[in-house]
């Protein structure tokens, strides 16, 4: 495995909300641009360690949602703006907050 690639999965782990939102950009376009040259290995890595942050960011956004903690999910917040959908119905819209769309998901959500 590649050491920016192990470097890389440490920081996902460490440093999550890093991949998600406005900051993500920076991510998105390093991962992205190395994709084609990295061996399998690694794709299938950061593959993994990619769908890992979304489930886990999902789950944590459900959670608080039932709890009541983020009631302005979709709806208006408390100074009476309305908050961008993280989560658009097109996947591939970009600066949405999903992060990089790899190729190999890229694939299997155009097989649905």
């Amino acid at each position: 495995m590649q050491a920016g690639t192990v470097v890389l999965l440490e920081r996902m782990k460490d440093n999550p909300q890093e991949f998600f939102g406005a900051g993500s950009h920076r991510w998105d376009r390093i991962i992205t641009d190395a994709m084609p040259y990295l061996p399998e290995e690694d794709k299938a890595a950061i593959e993994s360690a990619l769908s890992v942050l979304h489930i886990n960011r999902f789950n944590e956004r459900v959670f608080k949602h039932l709890a009541g903690e983020d009631a302005s999910l979709f709806g208006p917040s408390a100074f009476g703006s309305v908050p961008q959908d993280p989560y658009p119905q097109e996947p591939y819209q970009q600066n949405s907050g999903w992060g990089p769309i790899l190729p190999a998901q890229k694939q299997r959500l155009q097989a649905r």
